[in-house]
């Protein structure tokens, strides 16, 4: 963890019980500290009107969301296709969210430069991707973003003012990370991970070993138009 807490811990723990993988609870983490939504607000792959993500945001009273996805049976969600202009009018919304979707959509400038055209002067856009993480298709998983390549196609579509935040960015929690997929009891990946993150803070804190930034689980990123 790149702040270490017992706030934290415990609530790693709590959601590694309710089978949780450790990158998500660390997404969580950083949308409860970062994400402050407020007015017109498109939330892009969300599935439905009620995705895990929503109860780790701020969201102020004034708030009204636009669900959307590629292919969805929820009345209400505004279904359409990412590698292609979307069916909205420039400068309609404030924020926009795109939480585990790049890595799902083929033509990433695309999906990028139409959040930028939709947005607001000064709206924001707030995402997440994995990075060291399995392939999992929804409907298909193409790709993994670097800080670095992340950082140059935002800006390579006029975003400024780019904040990434490298979740889970040492090798103890990585090794942590996969450890769940050896596992089967929740109970004893809890267990691992406590070990997990007790060597991690021996090492960082007390031995002064020089943790290993680029290896990362995932990447949690914000931009303003």
């Amino acid at each position: 963890m790149s702040n270490f807490s017992i706030k934290n811990y415990i609530f790693i723990l709590k959601n590694c019980i309710r089978g949780s993988s450790l990158l998500r609870i660390l997404q969580n983490i950083d949308i409860k500290k970062n994400v402050f939504i407020s007015g017109n607000c498109l939330d892009l792959g969300s599935k439905n009107s009620k995705p895990s993500y929503h109860k780790f945001l701020n969201i102020s009273e004034d708030t009204k969301i636009t669900y959307t996805d590629l292919y969805s049976n929820e009345d209400g969600i505004l279904s359409f296709d990412f590698n292609k202009r979307f069916p909205i009018n420039d400068n309609e919304y404030d924020n926009i969210l795109i939480f585990n979707v790049l890595e799902h959509v083929y033509n990433t400038p695309n999906i990028l430069s139409e959040s930028f055209r939709v947005l607001n002067k000064n709206g924001k856009l707030y995402g997440a991707v994995p990075f060291l993480y399995k392939y999992h298709e929804d409907p298909d998983d193409y790709w993994r973003f670097s800080h670095t390549l992340l950082f140059k196609l935002l800006k390579n579509q006029g975003f400024k003012k780019i904040k990434i935040i490298k979740q889970g960015n040492s090798n103890i929690m990585v090794l942590a990370h996969n450890f769940s997929y050896i596992l089967r009891f929740k109970i004893l990946i809890a267990i691992t991970w406590s070990f997990c993150f007790l060597f991690d803070y021996i090492l960082k804190n007390l031995l002064r070993r020089k943790n290993d930034h680029n290896n990362y689980l995932g990447l949690y990123f914000e931009a303003k138009k």
